[in-house]
């Protein structure tokens, strides 16, 4: 009796895209979604593709300016300090 032949696929194995990592953290319903990096505008502009493709508000923090929904350019008032606006428990 010979043993089961197990085939490999020869098609290489595609890697999720950032774009699919990203719909699939909003569709899980995260309420927020933390980035830190050196390519702050690739990242942005990756944001805004995602944000738009899928009908949902994009909003961006800043120290410098605050929270800002994206396109629009003026932040929410005092959201430059978040903890002036959210205090943190003792």
């Amino acid at each position: 009796m010979n043993p089961p032949v197990v085939q490999s696929d020869p098609r290489p194995q595609k890697s999720p895209d950032k774009r699919d990592e990203l719909r699939l953290l909003v569709n899980s319903r995260h309420p927020l979604i933390a980035v830190e990096t050196h390519e702050e505008v690739r990242v942005e502009e990756l944001l805004d593709e995602v944000a738009a493709e899928m009908g949902v508000p994009l909003f961006v923090w800043s120290v410098t300016t605050g929270l800002v929904r994206k396109p629009a350019a003026q932040p929410l008032y005092q959201t430059e300090q978040p903890s002036r606006r959210w205090p943190t428990s003792p």
